[in-house]
Formats: structure tokens, sequence, C-alpha cells
């Protein structure tokens, strides 16, 4: 049975990629440094990284070493949806979930990773409003230790603001 070598018949996304410049280089998480490596080497390690991981991978020569560092996540190839939901059924292609969502009236639900990165940003700041929020309702909390010790204060004073004796006051 022949051995079909896929990676020369798949195109890889870090191919597409440019060479990045120094100061985005300087930005990276290192991922290696290692000794003297043939440019060509160095080149195919990154278009591997890149590709199994799914990060931008760029080298350069620091000291007469290869300095290895991942950039940034690649940029997806499809921002669609892989597939679409109608009620519980999931369709692999679009026209059978718009013929299913017309014949039972129900709304069509794109799956996948296609979030834009502006909802994600707003999604985030909301989250951090509600950190906020969560933050400052500890804060006024009765459980919190300032408002225990003024409980405890309170009550001490309260025990001791009892009537009590008058005291007689001395006759020179």
């Amino acid at each position: 049975m022949p051995t079909e070598n896929r990676s020369s018949n798949t195109a890889m996304v870090s191919d597409k990629l440019p060479p990045c410049a120094d100061d985005v280089f300087k930005k990276g998480v290192s991922a290696c440094l290692v000794g003297d490596v043939p440019k060509h080497a160095a080149e195919t390690i990154c278009r591997s990284l890149s590709a199994v991981t799914g990060w931008k991978i760029d080298w350069h020569y620091v000291g007469g070493r290869t300095h290895i560092k991942a950039l940034a996540p690649a940029p997806q190839p499809h921002p669609d949806p892989i597939a679409w939901m109608v009620g519980t059924a999931f369709w692999w292609t679009k026209e059978e979930a718009e013929r299913d969502a017309a014949d039972t009236g129900l709304p069509i639900l794109g799956l996948g990773p296609m979030l834009d990165s502006a909802e994600v940003e707003r999604l985030r700041a909301e989250l951090r409003v509600q950190d906020e929020l969560l933050e400052d309702a500890y804060q006024r909390d009765i459980g919190t230790p300032l408002k225990r010790k003024i409980r405890t204060q309170r009550v001490a004073l309260s025990a001791s603001a009892e009537p009590s004796e008058p005291v007689a006051e001395a006759k020179p």
C-alpha cells in the first residue's frame, strides 16, 4: 500500500505569513534558544511549529544562536460556521439548515469559531464591569472583617450601657 506524504500536499498556514519585523519579534514569547542551526533547518522548524500550534513562529540569530519565538496566533482560515443548528438538529450544510428552518419555523444558529474580535472585547469589558460590581458587593457585605469588628464593639457597648448604681460623692 503506497504511503502518501500529506505535508507536501497541504499548504501550511505559516507559508502564507510574512517574516516578522524586529519590533514584532521582540514582543513574542520565547520558544527556544538553540546553538548554530542552518537557516533552512530553522525555517523548517518554524513552519512545523506554526502548523502544529497555529501560532506564527519566527526566528532570528541572536549572538550566533538561533532564537525561535511564538509571535501570535495565525489567522483562522474559515471564519464562517462549520455547522448549523436548527432546534436540536445539526446540519453540515447551510442549505439543509435553511430548509429545516423554513419547515419548522425555528431560527438557525451557526456553530464554530466565528466570533469577531470586537465582540470578544465587548464581552471582556462586560465581564470586567461585572467583576467590579461583585467586588463592590463583597466589600459591602456584613461578613467583612471591619463590619464584624463594628458589630462586636456595638454589642459590647450596648451591654455596658445597662444602668448602674449611682456613685456617692465624697464630701470634704
